[in-house]
């Protein structure tokens, strides 16, 4: 994705964190979003370690409601 694009935004919905973090191997880095009541934030600590443990850098993440 990245040769052609200035960034990508991707879906991942309810993916494990492990497929999460490969999709994401080789970018500058990601940006998460949760929903309020609806993102366990238990998922969103293992989705951080897993990207952090593939050296992609979180950027920041937005919470929607």
């Amino acid at each position: 994705l990245r040769g052609g694009y200035r960034f990508a935004i991707v879906d991942a919905g309810n993916q494990p964190a492990d497929i999460v973090a490969a999709i994401a191997r080789g970018a500058d880095g990601v940006l998460l979003l949760a929903e309020r009541r609806q993102t366990p934030m238990e998922s969103v600590r293992v989705l951080m370690d897993r990207l952090t443990a593939n050296d992609v850098p979180v950027l920041g993440s937005v919470l929607v409601r």
